[in-house]
């Protein structure tokens, strides 16, 4: 879906590592602040993809994409997420929350990953 990549490996790691801590930090305390409203989860999902359908794929400083590749991870990102999407409604039909609550929180980190790309670059080309 796009989102930032780490120059080295070391920062790769240590960021990874910080965002699964986070998730697992974030499904826990939603649980735990009793979140019930299915319907705001799937209407924020429909939204996140849209706007990841939109926005994807993003280019960034360690991988450019060329035309012919931008068709093909636009095709990916649409398949995959649809596919995420089917098992996400099996999570709702057998009530798992925090499973489900896990994939919207790592949607909704892909796409604050994809608008941060596209903010460095417009802001590395002038855009304001």
């Amino acid at each position: 879906m796009g989102g930032g990549h780490a120059k080295r490996y070391v920062n790769c790691m240590l960021l990874s590592s910080g965002l699964l801590v986070g998730v697992v930090f974030l499904v826990r305390e939603s649980i735990s602040i009793h979140i019930d409203g299915q319907s705001y989860m799937v209407a924020l999902e429909f939204i996140m993809f849209i706007a990841l359908l939109a926005l994807s794929p993003v280019e960034t400083q360690t991988r450019k994409i060329e035309k012919k590749e931008n068709k093909y991870f636009r095709m990916m990102v649409c398949r995959i997420y649809v596919i995420q999407i089917f098992i996400e409604i099996f999570f709702l039909l057998f009530k798992l929350k925090k499973i489900l609550i896990a994939f919207i929180i790592a949607h909704g980190i892909s796409l604050l990953n994809v608008l941060i790309e596209i903010l460095r670059k417009r802001l590395k080309n002038g855009y304001t």
